[in-house]
């Protein structure tokens, strides 16, 4: 079997998240370090931009490749997940935006989990028909962070972004460690670490319109490039959202591998474009090590409810 897993985080912190209450809830620091001892002890840990590579070359009875990656512009890649890496001598992709590069500047949803902690409801923090329709997708029960998040992404660009400043005007500003500035960003590339691009503004691609998704793919990756001095080859599609119009636009844009959300295998057959990856924010060591064979034997056309 030739096949290899990426691994997916967005936080790690001292504390594990919520998932029904927090839009992107943290892993705890000491699960995502048990998590790569098991790892670089069981698997070889290889480069995000190698893995295909590795999985082409490895020969029967070898270990299987692995590859880290990082979703999002936090400041807890460079201080929780950074040093625990740098520990082990483990490569690491990090996908950044480069939002807050000069300034603090906070996800939408991040301002909206903190409306929603100082207020304890969605009701007058969503709009309305926002509101209505994730109820409506949570069936018998009151709608939570997935709901909410998966509706708010279906709004427009435009109508989002103003949305947010909304929120904003309602937070009063965002928190000073929002977001990563520019020296943390050249701190986890000169630290050995890829950085890759994961839109300008976070926003689904497959979602907008021509134009848009051409400056989403250009405006924040110029600014990156700036930041580190080095272009960036590899992207991960903001909210998984991906189709064949975005997969080729990120290519026409030299791109050279893309990263979604599917849970599959990468294997030799695997569209670079499209490859899979494990959301490895599990809290609980016999689960994550059985998601990781389950995943390793499920490659595109093969995929199945567990």
């Amino acid at each position: 079997m030739r096949s290899g897993v990426v691994l997916m985080y967005h936080r790690v912190e001292p504390r594990q998240g919520d998932p029904r209450t927090e839009f992107t809830p943290p892993l705890h620091r000491d699960v995502f370090a048990w998590q790569l001892r098991h790892v670089a002890r069981l698997y070889r840990v290889v480069a995000a931009d190698a893995i295909q590579d590795e999985v082409r070359g490895r020969r029967r009875g070898g270990r299987f490749p692995v590859a880290l990656t990082f979703d999002d512009d936090t400041a807890s890649h460079v201080e929780h997940a950074a040093p625990l890496l740098r520990q082990r001598g483990l490569p690491a992709t990090f996908f950044l935006n480069g939002l807050a590069l000069d300034r603090a500047r906070a996800y939408w949803w991040e301002r909206l989990q903190t409306a929603y902690a100082a207020c304890g409801s969605w009701v007058g923090v969503v709009p309305p028909d926002v509101l209505g329709a994730a109820t409506a997708a949570a069936g018998d029960r009151a709608p939570g962070a997935y709901e909410i998040t998966t509706t708010v992404q279906r709004m427009s660009f435009s109508a989002r972004r103003a949305w947010a400043e909304t929120l904003l005007g309602r937070a009063g500003e965002d928190p000073p460690d929002a977001g990563l500035r520019a020296p943390q960003v050249r701190e986890l590339h000169d630290s050995g670490f890829t950085i890759g691009f994961h839109g300008a503004n976070h926003e689904p691609l497959s979602l907008l319109a021509p134009d848009e998704l051409q400056a989403e793919l250009s405006g924040g990756r110029e600014r990156l490039e700036a930041a580190i001095g080095e272009r960036l080859r590899l992207i991960s599609y903001p909210h998984g959202q991906v189709n064949e119009m975005v997969a080729a636009a990120a290519r026409a844009h030299g791109f050279e591998k893309g990263f979604t959300v599917d849970e599959l295998a990468v294997t030799p057959e695997s569209d670079a474009m499209r490859l899979g990856r494990l959301d490895a924010q599990i809290d609980g060591p016999a689960l994550f090590a059985r998601r990781l064979v389950q995943v390793l034997r499920r490659t595109q056309g093969t995929q199945c409810a567990q």
